[in-house]
């Protein structure tokens, strides 16, 4: 089943007792048995060992081997003494919990197991953890990884058809209890995410509005966590590609409002709520009420190179207002979110493809290609000068014609990076100094594009917006293709060839400065 139990150790096993007539009983059921008349005898630490065996029985159990009656009945002795016993050794509630959490996903495997009295066996677990499991008891309190297989079960149980839907929310509310304020630090938080965003979708909305405020205050409380952005990164990801979490939208979204309107800082918490603020419909007024909050925020100060308000402002750019000084931060954020020497590092950069951040790329982009309009034509240089001096580099990078898929996949997402920021923005109001830089840094990203009609229109558009300048614009066309011409860069033909276009595209005929 791949149950990880590495966090509890528990001391070797007993030898399990022997009676006339073991050589015929499974060794899940010896096991079991003799886990009960330790747990029944009062020596709970000594049957920790006979409840681990039984766990391991089971991991290496062929997974199409159903339980028979003798082993479920003994396991099921075994584990309701441990639950009983549960509240003074976390460690056998560690190994109960497993236990259980092995038999509901041997069931999830194959739905026809649900129909079998194993789903019995799970609903009595249910109750007896529920009296284990208080709220507030020192068992919800422990650290969130040792309760991990209650959350779990509250995520296998709640999706269960064959029961109820008030028996699966009595799971969800289970599962809510061992949620804490170490979610965001949490060494299994992958999993703990996956819990999360299934029970809500099938708990009542009480525990809903528990779940968001204890996530959202968690994350705040979490600020000096190293990894902080990047889980909040990856909880918005998991949420995006669940249609069924859209229903939970408005409760989510009120409880990051509250948690903003107590503290309205540039913080992962606030790129929380800006993810929340911008999935609202535009005509809601909780979405509005995110506004002045998000302002504030961003009026914040960051160290250089920070990625929160960045993150923040791109998301939700609709209610962050104008934030001129972000926007011209935005390219070196880019930049830095692919950086150029990575091309030298295979590994590294396998690990840039798995990186949560690469979420942010398209906002960014996006971001960039929205408000460059708004800039001066000073600023607009900056970011489009940043963004042609990157293309350059990655265009030019002795390693770019390697075969490796990472660098294939880096290349691309240089293309797409610069393409989508001369699609996004708003090209008449650009100075004609930045219509060149942009055209500059497609040419250099020419070698890896994706051909389509809307590329290409994207490329007549700027020249196009260009000559809208006159004569000096054609000037600077051919000024750059003797500048490329003369230029050392490896793919210089193939700029020169897509400069060549473009001043077709701009019908420039006097090409003796060029050619003389």
């Amino acid at each position: 089943m791949g149950l990880s139990t590495s966090v509890l150790a528990a001391p070797a096993a007993p030898a399990a007792p022997t009676a006339p007539g073991d050589d015929d009983v499974p060794p899940l059921a010896l096991h079991a048995r003799a886990a009960a008349q330790l747990l029944q005898s009062g020596s709970v630490e000594e049957a920790q060992g006979p409840l681990q065996e039984c766990l391991k029985v089971l991991e290496e159990r062929d997974r199409e081997v159903d339980l028979n009656t003798s082993e479920l009945l003994a396991l099921s002795d075994a584990l309701s003494l441990a639950f009983h016993v549960a509240p003074a050794s976390v460690v056998v509630a560690f190994r109960a919990a497993a236990l259980v959490a092995w038999l509901a996903r041997h069931c999830q495997q194959q739905p026809g197991r649900w129909s079998t009295p194993v789903l019995d066996h799970l609903q009595l677990y249910g109750r007896l953890i529920s009296s284990a499991w208080v709220e507030g008891g020192v068992l919800t309190q422990q650290a969130m990884d040792n309760n991990r297989y209650l959350l779990l079960l509250g995520e296998i149980m709640c999706q269960v058809s064959e029961i109820d839907l008030e028996q699966r929310q009595h799971w969800t509310e289970l599962a809510s209890r061992c949620f804490g304020a170490d979610f965001w630090r949490s060494s299994f938080f992958a999993s703990h995410l996956q819990s999360l965003l299934k029970i809500i979708t099938v708990c009542p909305l009480q525990t809903t509005q528990h779940l968001a405020f204890r996530t959202l205050q968690a994350c705040d409380e979490s600020e000096d966590f190293p990894g902080l952005l990047d889980r909040v990164l990856a909880f918005q990801i998991s949420w995006a590609k669940d249609p069924a979490l859209s229903a939970q939208l408005n409760t989510w979204a009120a409880a990051a409002l509250a948690q903003l309107q107590c503290r309205p800082v540039a913080s992962a918490g606030c790129c929380l709520a800006a993810f929340f603020a911008e999935r609202l419909p535009k005509t809601e007024r909780l979405r509005k009420a995110f506004g002045p909050l998000l302002q504030t925020a961003l009026m914040e100060k960051e160290p250089p190179g920070g990625l929160l308000k960045p993150c923040i402002f791109s998301t939700c750019m609709g209610l962050c207002g104008p934030q001129s000084e972000i926007s011209c931060s935005l390219a070196v954020t880019l930049t830095s979110l692919l950086p150029v020497q990575l091309m030298s590092d295979h590994v590294e950069l396998e690990r840039l493809q798995r990186s949560t951040q690469q979420v942010l790329l398209p906002r960014l982009c996006v971001a960039m290609g929205k408000t460059v309009g708004t800039l001066s034509c000073e600023d607009q240089v900056g970011m489009a000068g940043t963004l042609e001096s990157w293309a350059a580099a990655v265009s030019s990078h002795p390693s770019v014609g390697s075969p490796s898929p990472a660098r294939r996949r880096f290349c691309s997402s240089a293309f797409f990076a610069v393409a989508t920021v001369a699609r996004e923005a708003e090209l008449s109001k650009l100075c004609p100094e930045a219509l060149l830089l942009f055209l500059k840094a497609l040419s250099a990203v020419d070698r890896f594009r994706e051909d389509s009609q809307e590329y290409r229109a994207i490329c007549l558009s700027l020249v196009q917006c260009g000559r809208n300048f006159g004569a000096a614009f054609e000037d600077d066309l051919l000024d750059t293709f003797c500048e490329l011409d003369r230029g050392p860069e490896s793919n210089r033909e193939v700029r020169l060839y897509f400069w060549m276009s473009l001043l077709a595209m701009a019908q420039v005929k006097d090409l003796q400065r060029a050619w003389p």
